[in-house]
């Protein structure tokens, strides 16, 4: 072993002789690791795995190791060459990456769906292509407003009030002629398109029937919290 293995297992140079590296194999994975190295002895050939090993601070360290096995001219066993290489940060990193594309992969799938409903939604019950095309153009940017909070926000979540302002002030109107109020509410992904699309569709009505159909209209947004 050289220096950073017996800082790694704690050996002293002169102890190698009774060091058993197998002891510090997670138990998980010593069947495998013993099933592959006895494989690449029975064999003569080289072997390249990984594994977790338990270093001497306690804590358990992915290592690859990359060896070859060591024969005499009479076949005996002379031990193993290679490098044991720490890829700890590395596998943590990969599965981060990994379960941040299924978490992407999820997300665009749950988009599709809530734009398929849009599509289905505005199209069925619009009386003419304009307006169905100006129906579904302000629902997609509701949507793609939402989506901008919850990417903006270090936690994947959407304040309330931010989503309402967001929505409710989308199209340029005066700020003064509405009030959004309420305690802090933060929103994880699903519930934040959702009433992304809810506040969307009220906004929509205000101004064809309601607050913003004139211009004297206040609208008042307000939530609690039970």
């Amino acid at each position: 072993l050289n220096r950073m293995l017996r800082e790694f297992w704690g050996v002293d140079a002169g102890a190698m002789d009774r060091f058993n590296w197998r002891d510090s194999m997670h138990p998980e994975d010593a069947p495998e690791i013993g099933r592959r190295m006895f494989e690449a002895l029975s064999n003569r050939s080289e072997v390249l795995l990984k594994g977790r090993y338990r270093n001497t601070a306690g804590e358990y360290r992915v290592l690859q190791t990359d060896a070859r096995p060591r024969f005499s001219e009479t076949g005996e066993f002379l031990g193993l060459v290679g490098v044991n290489t720490d890829i700890t940060e590395r596998e943590r990193a990969e599965a981060q990456r990994d379960l941040l594309f299924a978490e992407l992969n999820h997300r665009v799938k749950n988009t599709l769906a809530v734009v398929q409903g849009i599509a289905h939604q505005t199209f069925k019950a619009s009386a003419t292509m304009p307006q169905a095309k100006e129906a579904f153009d302000g629902r997609l940017m509701a949507l793609a407003r939402a989506h901008d909070l919850l990417t903006r926000g270090a936690r994947d979540l959407a304040s309330l009030g931010d989503l309402a302002a967001e929505v409710l002030h989308s199209r340029g109107m005066d700020k003064s002629r509405s009030r959004i109020a309420g305690p802090e509410v933060l929103l994880p992904p699903r519930q934040a398109l959702s009433v992304a699309m809810a506040l969307h569709e009220l906004f929509t009505n205000a101004i064809k029937y309601g607050a913003f159909a004139n211009d004297q209209g206040l609208l008042d947004l307000g939530w609690t919290v039970d």
